[in-house]
């Protein structure tokens, strides 16, 4: 009897058979990964030679000066961070540090600096603020809240920076790639200081003293130029005293500090300069009397003149004051504006000043607006007089001078004059180049170590990009070899599924 053999269809899956073939079909598997691995690897080599890994040394700045949360210098003046990084700052630094001695362009440095802004209390802002937010609040308070929060973290960023000096690997010692950050915001500080006076430094420095001027002209005008030349040394040693820095400054040559200067400058003025003054009054000492008149007469027309105006400014303040007062009483003014009535006559004056001193109006209070312009008006009374005293020792001097007779001066009356202008402006020379020691002085102090314009928080870190390049390389890699495993499953799945069908 003949047996027909039989084909049975089974499409149920024998998992044993399956794993069983997938194991038999392990070194597929492993070649893929391999395979995976190493593609990983060569592709982030190539791209490593391609792009060679810098290292990076960085430093973090921290303004200390006034007004830094307002982006202003202590003079007024705008401040940026970017200031730091300029073109002057880094040409001035690439010199000074020798940087083309290693191969390094000038432009290639440029770009290769960068700041950015740094808030070391970011966190600490942030959660207070997550805090407040936290609480049941109104619409209007969250929108004021989210507004404090970006101006606080804002003013915050002003006050730090980070610079950073990124350069490829072994282009620049790591040690000198510190210095050369260090010497950014050095020079930086120096260079506002000196060039750019952001400290207030050049408003001290002394005009210079034209001693030609003692040879050629009148004694009289020598003793208006004396006087002028001494305010203008007591103004600048009043800035000095007033200075942290200065006040406590020496001038090694000849012992004086601003405030023993501003002393002997006061007994310069008391016992010569005033007594060379009144002395006109009481002879007429000049080189030439004609030119003495002349002096004196183009004096007196400009002090007159002076005279003129203040009185004009005094009565067109106490006009406006007036007026003010009378506009404010009523009340039905009041009511019809809304708000306080600007003066109605202070456009037919035409006066700048009275339509600069109207406006304080808008930012003070009833009180303190209309004692300001008491106070104006005051000040320019008091002027008044003050010209007027000028003007009657003027006409004095001219009434000497115009004597008959007058032109006969004894020999000491002369001599008397001229050692009076010797002596003054040999002390107010010497006080010249005291004040001007005693700031330069200064200036080298507060470019010191304890800058007063930045500070560093820390020493200069350097980071290589070599670590963070090798794991790169590691995840490349990682990430070819799972790739490569999962395809390698793939494909022995692929063979273990494949197989002739079995007969029974």
């Amino acid at each position: 009897m003949e047996h027909t053999p039989q084909i049975r269809d089974n499409d149920e899956i024998d998992l044993a058979e399956l794993f069983s073939n997938l194991w038999k079909k392990r070194l597929v598997v492993v070649l893929v990964a391999l395979l995976g691995f190493t593609i990983g690897g060569i592709a982030f080599l190539v791209k490593w030679a391609a792009t060679p890994s810098n290292v990076t040394s960085s430093a973090e700045v921290r303004f200390s000066f006034n007004g830094v949360q307002d982006a202003r210098y202590p003079n007024g003046q705008p401040f940026s961070i970017n200031d730091l990084v300029s073109s002057n700052v880094l040409n001035a630094v690439y010199q000074s540090q020798d940087i083309a001695d290693y191969d390094i362009s000038l432009r290639d440095f440029v770009d290769a600096v960068s700041i950015t802004p740094s808030a070391t209390n970011r966190e600490f802002i942030e959660a207070r603020f997550k805090s407040l937010l936290s609480q049941d609040l109104t619409t209007a308070e969250i929108n004021e809240l989210n507004s404090n929060y970006t101006r606080e973290l804002q003013a915050a960023s002003r006050r730090f920076a980070r610079i950073m000096l990124s350069l490829p690997e072994a282009a620049i010692p790591e040690q000198k790639m510190n210095e050369i950050v260090t010497a950014i915001p050095e020079q930086w500080a120096r260079e506002s200081i000196d060039n750019y006076g952001v400290l207030d430094l050049v408003s001290v420095k002394p005009l210079d003293f034209d001693a030609s001027l003692l040879e050629n002209y009148e004694y009289l005008v020598i003793s208006r130029y004396l006087s002028d030349y001494l305010n203008s040394l007591q103004d600048i040693l009043s800035n000095l005293n007033s200075d942290a820095v200065a006040r406590l400054l020496t001038d090694k040559e000849t012992g004086h500090t601003a405030s023993t200067l501003a002393n002997q400058l006061g007994d310069v003025q008391e016992y010569h300069l005033n007594v060379l003054s009144r002395m006109f009054s009481a002879a007429s000492v000049a080189k030439d009397p004609e030119n003495a008149k002349f002096y004196l007469l183009n004096e007196l027309i400009a002090r007159r003149d002076q005279l003129d105006e203040a009185r004009r400014r005094a009565e067109v303040i106490d006009q406006a004051y007036r007026q003010y007062v009378a506009q404010e009483s009523s009340k039905s003014i009041l009511d019809q504006a809304g708000s306080r009535p600007s003066p109605a006559g202070s456009v037919q004056y035409g006066d700048e000043f009275l339509s600069k001193l109207m406006s304080l109006g808008d930012e003070l209070s009833d009180a303190k607006f209309k004692q300001a312009m008491l106070n104006r008006s005051i000040e320019m009374k008091l002027q008044a007089e003050s010209i007027e005293s000028d003007i009657q020792n003027l006409e004095r001097n001219y009434a000497m001078y115009s004597k008959q007779g007058s032109t006969e001066l004894s020999k000491f009356t002369v001599e008397r004059a001229e050692q009076e202008i010797a002596y003054s402006s040999e002390k107010l020379m010497e006080a010249k180049g005291a004040i001007e020691r005693i700031v330069a002085l200064r200036s080298s102090r507060i470019l010191g170590q304890t800058s007063s314009l930045y500070a560093l928080n820390g020493e200069p870190e350097t980071t290589s990009g070599f670590m963070s390049q090798i794991k790169s390389l590691i995840k490349f890699s990682g990430l070819g070899l799972v790739a490569g495993v999962f395809l390698g499953l793939f494909l022995a799945l692929v063979l273990a599924v494949v197989r002739k069908p079995k007969v029974a």
